[in-house]
């Protein structure tokens, strides 16, 4: 995968670790909005389809949330 934008935001410490994803406070590089940030790996293999499915899974029920007290899908 070649990257042909910038890196819009900068990861800055990691807020904590799970089996699929990682949470990091990130900083918005035009803003300088602070945001936590939850990446999702995906790994090679026999269990990708998997890994497919959960990060389906997760976008759907993120971009579902609208409450003030938990998270907001963004980006």
């Amino acid at each position: 995968v070649v990257l042909t934008q910038k890196p819009q935001y900068e990861c800055v410490s990691v807020l904590g670790e799970g089996a699929s994803c990682k949470v990091m406070v990130a900083t918005k590089k035009s803003t300088n909005q602070k945001f936590a940030m939850k990446i999702l790996t995906k790994e090679g293999g026999p269990e990708a389809s998997d890994s497919e499915i959960l990060f389906k899974n997760e976008i759907k029920i993120l971009r579902g949330l609208i409450h003030p007290n938990i998270l907001e899908f963004v980006e």
